[in-house]
């Protein structure tokens, strides 16, 4: 191995280590028109689900009942 190549993995270990450190888990960021959802539908999710199906409303529409009872995040 040369001198350059030595180098050239030195640093991109170093890269891969420095962003190993950065990654703490789930970003904070949530990009505008994303929610934060439960992965287990709570009972209020449920019952929305089940009120719009009843209501005979079209899948986006039973998606966004769902939607809006998932739990809200505080803001802080």
């Amino acid at each position: 191995m040369s001198i350059g190549d030595a180098i050239m993995r030195a640093a991109w270990w170093n890269h891969c280590a420095a962003m190993l450190q950065g990654a703490g888990g789930n970003s904070p960021v949530i990009p505008d028109g994303w929610v934060l959802v439960p992965v287990e539908l709570t009972g209020e999710m449920t019952n929305a689900m089940t009120d719009a199906i009843l209501d005979d409303l079209h899948n986006v529409d039973v998606w966004r009942s769902v939607l809006a009872a998932a739990p809200q995040r505080e803001v802080k």
